[in-house]
């Protein structure tokens, strides 16, 4: 009821406003014997007008009126949403299954110049290591995943763990696969609280993403899903998540974004980070909250 009266309030100001726009012409017609040329302005400052207020309600990060619209771009605009849907991966030594014997994951020989690539236009980030001591933590999925496909962009080097020197490529990296996109499915409200159901995919994968197991095996067993029309199996690979938002005096706060654990375990989308993940920055309006 809140929103409908927002949005009934907003039609009220935006006829206010184009009758003020109309009489101002009027008179500057009148005065000028242009009335004709008067009208064209008014219609053109209008329509201006109206967009800009149809942005400032509705397409903002945090939106005066919730709908499936202005939800999907609050939960896409979020440092939540944005880190989420990276790949994380790592280069260094990591512990093995057999105590004492490590994986050693650096880029491939072939892959350097397409890291040189990524990292120079911006799709993906680097936290440099401080060191290689004992104890070795155990390697990300999509690292593992990186160093088994056709195409790898890590070569898994399994020796005997032991203290190593950090190199200039030995950290933790976030790369961009795609431009990630929200579909909104449901929106349950509970007093000030939004609880949000969604789908969300890639506009378009990269050369890296296009090998990942995850991503082609997703999209098979969507492809091949009778329970899906044929406009969602279009939309291949998607995965499903969930959010929460919170009213506040600015409009509706994204407090919450899971893209994990869905009901269907075929659907997990496991390469990202945790959260928080304050070594990396991607420059949302929100980044700040990106701490522990």
């Amino acid at each position: 009821m809140q929103d409908f009266a927002a949005i009934v309030g907003l039609i009220v100001v935006i006829v206010l406003l184009l009758v003020v726009l109309l009489l101002v012409a009027w008179i500057v017609g009148e005065n000028t014997r242009s009335g004709g040329n008067g009208l064209i302005v008014a219609g053109v400052l209008g329509l201006i007008a109206f967009a800009l207020i149809f942005n400032w309600v509705f397409y903002r990060t945090r939106p005066y009126v919730l709908t499936r619209f202005t939800a999907a771009h609050a939960i896409e605009s979020t440092a939540q949403f944005q880190h989420k849907t990276k790949l994380f991966f790592e280069v260094g030594q990591f512990e093995g299954i057999v105590e004492g014997v490590c994986h050693n994951f650096e880029f491939s020989p072939k892959k350097i110049r397409l890291e040189s690539r990524y990292r120079g236009d911006g799709a993906m980030k680097f936290s440099k290591y401080g060191n290689q001591r004992p104890p070795f933590p155990v390697a990300s999925a999509g690292t593992y995943e990186l160093s088994e496909v056709d195409d790898p962009l890590l070569i898994d080097h399994i020796e005997s763990c032991k203290e190593r020197k950090v190199t200039e490529r030995t950290g933790a990296y976030e790369l961009t696969l795609g431009n990630p996109v929200v579909v909104v499915n449901g929106i349950r409200r509970e007093g000030n609280r939004a609880f949000v159901d969604f789908s969300w995919r890639f506009e378009s994968i990269n050369q890296v993403g296009r090998t990942l197991g995850r991503i082609r095996g997703t999209k098979q067993f969507e492809t091949d899903d009778p329970q899906l029309t044929a406009q969602e199996k279009s939309a291949a690979p998607f995965w499903d998540g969930t959010a929460e938002l919170v009213k506040y005096d600015d409009g509706w706060r994204v407090v919450t974004v899971e893209l994990q654990h869905t009901s269907r375990l075929s659907h997990d989308w496991d390469y990202s980070s945790e959260w928080p993940d304050p070594n990396f920055n991607w420059s949302t309006f929100d980044e700040d909250e990106n701490h522990y």
